[in-house]
């Protein structure tokens, strides 16, 4: 079956394929993980706001929405990047199929930036849970363009009926079920990622058993054979939740569960993001990889890029100490 792939480009790669693979699974977990604080602030900050929790309590989460979303702008360009670098045909062709949508991206991420800062700054406490609703809403509306995205790169046999029905770039995903069970799972975490960092209820990781479990079994189920190369991981994955439950059912000091917690998000969105990966890899196997790439190994490049990324690293860990001062995080 004709797939119209675009061929990769000529130009040869600086350092191995798994140099690259290896950043991008690295600079990837750093910015899941700021994904997962920031929604999962948004949406425990929005809940206790409307339940007229003290202002202390809200302001807790709130002071440090505007924050938590640098980190994610931030550290959501390495990964990106990456990503085009070593899946450029197919990360290419799958942007431009959905390009109004993917364009929409930019002007949601700046309303969902700026109500954090209306929310956290605004003197009509009645209007926060507004800025923080519309705000939370841009954020997960972000993050299923960002699932159809992903999806579509790994379906290539797809691009063309798509592209010749319609080739203003308008699309989403036609298999919607494919996406929303692929999004929910990714989201289900955030919230007990939060509960550990901020010692909130307990009762917020059953969210994510829940959201977690039924979005991760359809996930796998929609995958079809393309789960096959993550069959592992998904146990893996399963297997978290049970211990989840374990954790929420059978730790009773609050000391020990906010660490053990904590060490499960940590776990968790490793796994997350090695899943991610092996399904890609699986599904993009036929057609690319990552060890046929063209590489012509320039290590002068690789040291400056090293250095540019430390200074990077070091710059964002200035801003969250900056950051804890100015607003006693």
């Amino acid at each position: 079956m004709e797939t119209y792939i675009p061929a990769a480009s000529p130009l040869p790669l600086p350092a191995p394929g798994s140099f690259f693979w290896v950043l991008l699974l690295v600079t990837f977990w750093f910015h899941f993980l700021a994904v997962q604080v920031l929604l999962g602030t948004l949406i425990i900050t929005l809940v206790e706001s409307v339940s007229g929790k003290p202002r202390d309590q809200v302001m807790e989460g709130l002071k440090r929405l505007p924050v938590i979303m640098a980190f994610v702008i931030n550290l959501g360009i390495p990964p990106l990047l990456f990503l085009q670098l070593l899946y450029a045909p197919f990360f290419y062709t799958s942007s431009v199929l959905m390009g109004i949508p993917w364009l929409l991206t930019i002007p949601l991420l700046i309303v969902c930036y700026g109500c954090l800062y209306l929310a956290r700054y605004t003197r009509h406490e009645g209007r926060i849970p507004l800025w923080l609703v519309i705000s939370l809403a841009s954020g997960l509306t972000i993050a299923y363009f960002f699932s159809n995205n992903v999806t579509w790169m790994l379906k290539p046999e797809t691009w063309a009926a798509a592209y010749q029905s319609n080739p203003l770039g308008a699309h989403l995903y036609p298999t919607p079920g494919d996406v929303i069970f692929r999004w929910l799972w990714a989201i289900a975490p955030a919230v007990t990622v939060v509960a550990a960092w901020l010692h909130k209820s307990r009762a917020w990781g059953w969210v994510t058993v829940v959201l977690g479990g039924a979005g991760g079994w359809l996930f796998r189920q929609h995958l079809g054979a393309q789960a096959d190369a993550a069959h592992r991981l998904f146990l893996i994955d399963f297997a978290l939740l049970a211990a989840l439950v374990v954790v929420l059912v059978a730790i009773r000091p609050a000391g020990l569960f906010y660490r053990l917690l904590a060490l499960w998000a940590v776990v968790k969105v490793v796994v997350m993001v090695a899943l991610r990966d092996a399904v890609r890899r699986g599904a993009l196997e036929g057609h690319q990889r990552l060890a046929d790439l063209p590489v012509q190994t320039n290590w002068s490049v690789v040291v400056c890029f090293l250095a540019v990324l430390v200074i990077g690293l070091y710059t964002l860990v200035w801003m969250y100490r900056r950051g804890k001062e100015g607003l006693a995080l």
